[in-house]
């Protein structure tokens, strides 16, 4: 479990120091918002891919074979963008971790399945803190950084500790690595995810859902500090606090949805969330702009170890972590496009604007929800 958490820790450290520093990484490589937000969504979309073959790599070769090719890619992927100059070498590094952190996701959490089977949301929602652990951090870590080199230095330090924790990996998992053919069963696992009605609502929440996440937590510091009027050292604050607020959020959700019911305490997440996001664009005052960034966080971040949860209940054992894996790529794959939305909205019109559509996407997905659960 450990050893899991500080594989997630690490590589959305690697993830999520990219959004505090977006103002410089545009400033040293000359690009756009929206090529900014071009690299975000690469980043993401392969993240997306790498979600089905590392969910089949768990179940079909072994667990330990899946997390090594993970932290072979994420060392490759933040070794590239430590010396990245220009904008198509920061594509390529973005592209190769991003693979690695989508391989990641199934194969960790088929591994938290197999371990707690009777309480599964909780393992998932301490997992989920340890991300959001992860969002504390980066922007400590790119502030740092900043203040004594350029921002390279922070993938530097972080492939740095990849290489501790993947010796970690190897030393202490018990599995063995396996090598063989690999079997991706696709028509198969189309047919027990996509064209069944119950998994074809989840897909299109998790997507919304996604979608919102990724678009808003890309832009959020600069979307604080152009259009909504707090300072530099506040917006770091509260993108920090986003994800601080998750740490405590999470596993209490996971727990929640345990004992009440999944999508009850669905509903209850996209509720928050979605006041949250209104309070944050709307909101006149620093400290209601504050408050709902925590609301925001206490819903989107809860939101997703229940889901997760809700996943693995509704797919067969047998073939768990190769169906999660696809529902998350497909999930991640249409999330993939909320940087690109909300770079080309901020570009060409407003950032307000893109989080306003952010919200009519959390009320879709609580429509659909509400659905769900009358049938």
């Amino acid at each position: 479990m450990a050893l899991i958490a500080l594989g997630s820790v690490a590589s959305q450290i690697g993830w999520l120091v990219l959004p505090p520093l977006l103002p410089s990484i545009i400033d040293d490589l000359g690009i756009s918002a929206v090529q900014a937000g071009v690299a975000l969504t690469l980043l993401t979309l392969f993240a997306a891919g790498g979600r089905y073959p590392g969910g089949r790599i768990a179940d079909q070769l072994s667990r330990k074979t899946a997390l090594g090719i993970c932290f072979l890619a994420w060392i490759i992927g933040f070794s590239i963008l430590a010396v990245a100059t220009t904008y198509p070498l920061f594509l390529l590094g973005v592209s190769v971790a991003g693979v690695g952190i989508g391989m990641y996701v199934p194969a960790a959490f088929a591994q938290l399945s197999d371990l707690f089977v009777r309480k599964r949301g909780q393992a998932f929602g301490v997992n989920n803190a340890a991300y959001n652990l992860a969002g504390t951090a980066a922007p400590g870590l790119a502030f740092v950084v900043l203040l004594v080199g350029p921002w390279r230095l922070s993938f530097a330090l972080l492939v740095g500790l990849l290489l501790v924790l993947a010796f970690l990996v190897h030393s202490l998992h018990e599995e063995e690595y396996v090598v063989r053919r690999l079997e991706f069963g696709f028509t198969a696992t189309v047919a027990r995810t996509v064209f069944d009605p119950q998994v074809r609502l989840v897909l299109i929440a998790a997507s919304l859902v996604s979608f919102v996440w990724n678009g808003s937590i890309s832009f959020l510091p600069i979307f604080l500090e152009t259009e909504r009027g707090v300072s530099t050292q506040m917006a770091g604050v509260a993108f920090a606090g986003l994800f601080l607020v998750g740490v405590a959020t999470t596993p209490t959700t996971g727990w929640v949805g345990d004992r009440i019911g999944p999508l009850p305490t669905i509903l209850g997440t996209l509720c928050a969330a979605s006041i949250g996001l209104v309070a944050m664009t709307v909101s006149t005052s620093t400290a209601g702009i504050m408050l709902g960034v925590g609301a925001f966080a206490v819903g989107l971040l809860g939101f997703w170890p229940v889901m997760t949860a809700y996943m693995m209940a509704i797919v067969p054992e047998e073939s768990k972590g190769g169906d999660y894996g696809a529902i998350g790529t497909v999930y991640a794959g249409v999330g993939s496009l909320g940087p690109t939305f909300a770079g080309t909205m901020g570009q060409y019109g407003s950032y307000t604007t893109a989080y306003v559509g952010f919200v009519g996407c959390l009320v879709v997905c609580l429509a659909i929800v509400l659905y769900a659960r009358a049938t």
